[in-house]
Protein backbone atom coordinates (compact mmCIF):
# COMPACT_ATOMS: atom_id res chain seq x y z
CA UNK A 1 0.00 0.00 0.00
CA UNK A 2 1.23 3.46 -0.87
CA UNK A 3 2.49 5.66 1.95
CA UNK A 4 -0.01 8.43 1.18
CA UNK A 5 -2.83 5.90 1.63
CA UNK A 6 -1.41 4.82 4.98
CA UNK A 7 -1.09 8.47 5.99
CA UNK A 8 -4.72 9.06 5.02
CA UNK A 9 -5.87 6.03 7.04
CA UNK A 10 -3.96 7.34 10.06
CA UNK A 11 -5.44 10.81 9.56
CA UNK A 12 -8.99 9.44 9.46
CA UNK A 13 -8.40 7.38 12.61
CA UNK A 14 -6.94 10.43 14.37
CA UNK A 15 -10.10 12.31 13.40
CA UNK A 16 -12.20 9.46 14.81
CA UNK A 17 -10.40 9.56 18.15
CA UNK A 18 -10.59 13.36 18.25
CA UNK A 19 -14.36 13.21 17.77
CA UNK A 20 -14.58 10.70 20.63
CA UNK A 21 -12.57 13.03 22.84
CA UNK A 22 -14.94 15.93 22.20
CA UNK A 23 -17.93 13.68 22.62
CA UNK A 24 -16.74 12.80 26.13
CA UNK A 25 -16.34 16.50 26.94
CA UNK A 26 -19.83 17.24 25.65
CA UNK A 27 -21.33 14.48 27.81
CA UNK A 28 -19.61 15.90 30.89
CA UNK A 29 -21.10 19.31 30.07
CA UNK A 30 -24.59 17.95 29.41
CA UNK A 31 -24.39 18.35 25.63
CA UNK A 32 -25.95 14.99 24.87
CA UNK A 33 -27.37 15.93 21.46
CA UNK A 34 -24.04 17.23 20.22
CA UNK A 35 -22.31 14.19 21.70
CA UNK A 36 -24.51 11.94 19.54
CA UNK A 37 -23.37 13.86 16.48
CA UNK A 38 -19.68 13.65 17.41
CA UNK A 39 -19.80 9.90 18.10
CA UNK A 40 -21.47 9.27 14.74
CA UNK A 41 -18.74 11.26 13.01
CA UNK A 42 -16.10 9.32 14.94
CA UNK A 43 -17.44 6.10 13.44
CA UNK A 44 -17.89 7.73 10.04
CA UNK A 45 -14.20 8.68 9.99
CA UNK A 46 -13.22 5.14 10.97
CA UNK A 47 -15.25 3.76 8.05
CA UNK A 48 -13.57 6.21 5.68
CA UNK A 49 -10.21 4.92 6.93
CA UNK A 50 -11.32 1.39 6.11
CA UNK A 51 -12.52 2.46 2.66
CA UNK A 52 -8.96 3.38 1.71
CA UNK A 53 -7.90 -0.28 1.57
CA UNK A 54 -10.41 -0.83 -1.26
CA UNK A 55 -10.13 2.60 -2.84
CA UNK A 56 -13.79 3.36 -2.10
CA UNK A 57 -15.49 6.72 -1.88
CA UNK A 58 -19.07 7.80 -1.39
CA UNK A 59 -21.05 10.98 -2.00
CA UNK A 60 -23.53 10.74 0.88
CA UNK A 61 -23.72 9.33 4.37
CA UNK A 62 -26.24 6.75 3.19
CA UNK A 63 -23.83 5.72 0.45
CA UNK A 64 -21.14 5.22 3.09
CA UNK A 65 -23.46 2.93 5.05
CA UNK A 66 -24.43 1.07 1.88
CA UNK A 67 -20.80 0.50 0.82
CA UNK A 68 -19.77 -0.47 4.35
CA UNK A 69 -22.50 -3.11 4.31
CA UNK A 70 -21.79 -4.33 0.79
CA UNK A 71 -17.99 -4.34 0.89
CA UNK A 72 -17.26 -5.34 4.48
CA UNK A 73 -20.31 -6.73 6.29
CA UNK A 74 -21.75 -8.92 3.53
CA UNK A 75 -18.26 -10.20 2.71
CA UNK A 76 -17.81 -11.30 6.33
CA UNK A 77 -14.94 -8.94 7.11
CA UNK A 78 -16.84 -7.25 9.92
CA UNK A 79 -19.81 -8.47 11.95
CA UNK A 80 -23.34 -7.25 11.19
CA UNK A 81 -23.47 -5.81 14.71
CA UNK A 82 -21.16 -3.00 13.56
CA UNK A 83 -23.48 -2.02 10.74
CA UNK A 84 -26.30 -1.81 13.28
CA UNK A 85 -24.15 0.34 15.58
CA UNK A 86 -23.29 2.90 12.91
CA UNK A 87 -26.84 2.94 11.50
CA UNK A 88 -28.26 3.65 14.95
CA UNK A 89 -25.69 6.39 15.42
CA UNK A 90 -26.55 7.85 12.01
CA UNK A 91 -30.25 8.10 12.86
CA UNK A 92 -29.48 9.47 16.32
CA UNK A 93 -27.36 12.16 14.68
CA UNK A 94 -30.13 13.02 12.24
CA UNK A 95 -32.58 13.37 15.14
CA UNK A 96 -30.12 15.34 17.26
CA UNK A 97 -29.16 17.73 14.47
CA UNK A 98 -32.46 18.22 12.67
CA UNK A 99 -35.47 17.09 14.70
CA UNK A 100 -37.26 19.91 16.48
CA UNK A 101 -37.57 19.46 20.24
CA UNK A 102 -35.47 16.27 20.22
CA UNK A 103 -34.22 15.47 23.71
CA UNK A 104 -31.17 13.26 24.01
CA UNK A 105 -30.55 11.42 27.24
CA UNK A 106 -27.26 10.88 29.01
CA UNK A 107 -27.98 7.16 28.91
CA UNK A 108 -28.21 7.08 25.10
CA UNK A 109 -25.16 9.33 24.73
CA UNK A 110 -23.17 7.04 27.06
CA UNK A 111 -24.24 3.92 25.17
CA UNK A 112 -23.39 5.46 21.83
CA UNK A 113 -19.93 6.57 22.92
CA UNK A 114 -19.17 3.08 24.24
CA UNK A 115 -20.38 1.61 20.96
CA UNK A 116 -18.24 4.10 19.03
CA UNK A 117 -15.15 3.07 20.99
CA UNK A 118 -15.82 -0.60 20.23
CA UNK A 119 -16.55 0.22 16.60
CA UNK A 120 -13.37 2.21 16.03
CA UNK A 121 -11.23 -0.37 17.79
CA UNK A 122 -12.70 -3.10 15.56
CA UNK A 123 -11.95 -1.08 12.41
CA UNK A 124 -8.41 -0.56 13.67
CA UNK A 125 -8.05 -4.31 14.38
CA UNK A 126 -9.27 -5.18 10.88
CA UNK A 127 -6.87 -2.70 9.30
CA UNK A 128 -3.97 -4.27 11.20
CA UNK A 129 -4.85 -7.95 10.94
CA UNK A 130 -6.66 -8.28 7.62
CA UNK A 131 -4.97 -5.53 5.59
CA UNK A 132 -1.63 -5.36 7.43
CA UNK A 133 -1.82 -1.58 7.88
CA UNK A 134 0.34 -0.45 10.79
CA UNK A 135 -2.00 1.95 12.59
Amino acid sequence: MKQNNIDYIKYRLEQAYEKLKYSRILIKEGGYKDSLSRTYYAMFNAVLALFVVRNLSARTHKDVLFLFDKQFVKEGIIDTMFLEIIRDAFYNRIDADYKDFFIASKEIADIQIKNAEIFINEIKRILKEKYEVDV
